[in-house]
């Protein structure tokens, strides 16, 4: 077990474990703990949290280390995975970080309620995630060594974290 200051708040600690490969295998605070895990070429394909009621979260990829789908297991009987995804993402072909959309099942019942376009800048990174033909939902503003600032919507106004 290893303890680390926590990034928002150094003043308290949290606690992590690591196998044998140092991947990350449980780490918790005052507020949770969660559980991983990994396939043989090192990509997390499950996760495990207190605070959802202690399913595991199952990732899936492709040849290319990215993400293609989240399912999650049922907490209930039947147990097992659920025969929909929770997300599913699209990638593109002109670069290996080129997400163009990600759909996500909002509700658990079954059906894609959310769609999210990725705008990206020139080096590939996500500024902001747009819905089809409606308001932007989030963009990212990144001036020179400054700390990046994340805008709600059209409003100029920064989030509050």
């Amino acid at each position: 077990m290893c303890a680390m200051p926590r990034i928002a708040d150094p003043q308290n600690y949290c606690g992590a474990i690591y196998d044998a490969w140092n991947r990350l295998v449980q780490y918790g605070d005052a507020s949770g703990t969660w559980y991983y895990r990994y396939d043989g070429l090192n990509r997390r394909v499950g996760k495990k949290s207190n605070l959802d009621g202690a399913t595991w979260r199952h990732y899936y990829y492709n040849d290319q280390w990215q993400c293609l789908e989240e399912r999650t297991e049922n907490p209930v009987p039947p147990y097992g995975l659920r025969a929909y995804p929770s997300h599913r993402y699209v990638w593109g072909l002109r670069y290996v970080d080129d997400l163009i959309l990600r759909q996500r099942d909002v509700t658990s019942d079954g059906t894609i309620d959310e769609t999210l376009y990725a705008l990206q800048d020139a080096n590939f990174n996500v500024v902001a995630r747009r819905r089809y033909c409606r308001t932007l939902r989030l963009r990212r503003l990144r001036q020179g060594k400054r700390p990046q600032r994340q805008f709600h919507g059209q409003r100029q106004r920064p989030l509050q974290r």
